[in-house]
């Protein structure tokens, strides 16, 4: 991380796993390290490698390694809703939460986190985000052959959630 640090002109975030195998969690003996390092900031996922999505996050771990962590501490897994937001917040004692396959699935999910309410938008709203998702994608990465393969591909990817 030091290395990094100095080549860059910006704050440091790193994000982590509790670790590489199921049932054998280091993460709590690199997070009180951080700040030495230089790290402004963490993001713990609370599964292992090894675990991919097949278990639901290790709240009680991720709060370990919060209380442990000398930088703001930011938990990760399984938000799909406001309410498991101010759950995960809750339960882990982190700082602030982070979103991924939530805000895939469900790409309002942070409009729901900010107003506590849940939305279930129109079908014709649902197909203006894939327009705007495909427009965006073909502005971002050309309309040649090799940028409709990469729009179609993160697409894909999107749709099979």
């Amino acid at each position: 991380c030091r290395s990094m640090i100095d080549v860059m002109d910006v704050p440091l975030s790193i994000k982590i796993r509790t670790g590489v195998q199921d049932k054998n969690n280091v993460a709590h003996t690199i997070v009180p390290d951080l700040k030495d390092w230089g790290v402004s900031a963490v993001t713990l996922h609370g599964r292992s490698k090894e675990q991919r999505y097949t278990k639901l996050a290790d709240l009680a771990y991720m709060k370990q390694c919060s209380e442990l962590s000398s930088v703001p501490f930011i938990s990760n897994g399984d938000v799909y809703s406001w309410q498991d937001a101010a759950t995960l917040k809750e339960q882990s004692s982190s700082n602030s939460v982070m979103i991924a396959r939530g805000a895939i699935i469900k790409p309002w999910i942070f409009k729901e986190i900010k107003e506590q309410k849940e939305y279930d938008i129109s079908g014709s709203e649902r197909f203006d985000m894939i327009k705007d998702f495909i427009d965006f994608g073909l502005e971002h990465w050309g309309t040649d052959q090799a940028g409709i393969d990469n729009v179609r591909h993160f697409f894909l990817n999107w749709m099979s959630f």
